[in-house]
């Protein structure tokens, strides 16, 4: 599939999605996806720096890079072994696990928590903005409402009071 068919295909896709939504109501969605675009990008950031930093202590190695054990030959190595005869033994006998591998393991947990604490608060944030929002929208609604409905019982009310409320503009 060429671009150009995958972006046809998906420009038919929206529009059979969208179905008679209005362009006016596009602003619902598309705030969402903007503020999800948002936290998307903020986790991308947080993640490189941990990963650069994950990085610049293996070695450059990645976690598959790394062998599960420490080497016995070379303890300081972080590329390690995967050979338990060639690593290194505490003393009941067993291999030493590879220090730098597991840094690996706290590093991917410690992005996620990053990630869901980072998350959880810009949703706080955008629910407190929406909500913000809403209340605003609601306000300026009845301002609007009594103003209209104000207005027309004023009339009413100066009509069977016998008050003409109309000006007269010479036409």
């Amino acid at each position: 599939m060429t671009n150009e068919e995958f972006k046809r295909t998906l420009w038919e896709a929206a529009d059979k999605l969208r179905g008679s939504v209005s362009a006016a109501e596009y602003k619902y969605p598309v705030l969402g996806l903007v503020f999800l675009k948002y936290v998307s990008d903020m986790f991308d950031a947080q993640a490189d720096v941990i990963r650069k930093h994950q990085l610049e202590a293996s070695g450059g190695l990645t976690y598959a890079e790394m062998g599960q054990y420490q080497s016995a030959e070379n303890p300081t190595d972080p590329k390690g072994t995967n050979d338990e005869a060639a690593a290194a033994k505490d003393p009941e006998g067993a291999p030493i696990a590879n220090g730098a591998r597991n840094l690996w393991v706290t590093e991917t947990a410690l992005t996620t928590a990053l990630n869901t604490s980072y998350m959880a608060a810009q949703l706080s944030v955008f629910g407190i903005v929406v909500g913000i929002a809403l209340l605003l929208t609601g306000v300026g609604l009845m301002i609007l409402a009594l103003a209209v409905l104000g207005g027309r019982f004023r009339e009413e009310a100066a009509a069977r009071a016998g008050i003409t409320t109309k000006v007269a503009t010479g036409h």
